[in-house]
């Protein structure tokens, strides 16, 4: 995997193959903020974006989540384990809060989201708000 992000980040590595082309559209102020921040690491975007799929194809079906993407593959698992425990206290916190003005909750009628469902609707959230 990382040889793979390796070769795609290494601009005087020959490509065999043929290239596609890649089009997304960014907000205006992310793309100039990453900008400055590529030619400061002396990274081409292009360079960037074949790194993210060199993640992505290495993580092949396991990819679940833009957080897989991102994440140093050394931490993964620390990280996903402190994910699960913190999402875990987040799901009883509202319930402790309840309990605590004396509300009794029964767990069984909420169906919790999973954290694929949350970082989903936060994206939507955050889509529905406006781009920045």
């Amino acid at each position: 995997m990382e040889a793979a992000i390796a070769q795609a980040s290494n601009p005087t590595k020959k490509r065999q193959g043929m290239m596609s082309q890649v089009n997304a559209r960014i907000e205006t102020e992310t793309k100039r903020e990453a900008d400055a921040a590529f030619a400061g690491a002396g990274i081409a975007p292009s360079e960037a974006i074949r790194a993210l799929y060199a993640r992505a194809a290495a993580l092949g079906s396991s990819l679940r989540s833009v957080g897989d993407l991102v994440v140093d593959g050394d931490n993964d698992a620390a990280t996903q384990s402190s994910r699960e425990a913190t999402f875990e206290r987040a799901t009883h916190a509202f319930e402790d809060v309840l309990a605590s003005y004396g509300f009794t909750v029964d767990v069984g009628s909420f169906a919790p989201m999973t954290e694929q469902e949350i970082e989903e609707a936060t994206y939507q959230d955050f889509l529905a708000g406006g781009a920045r």
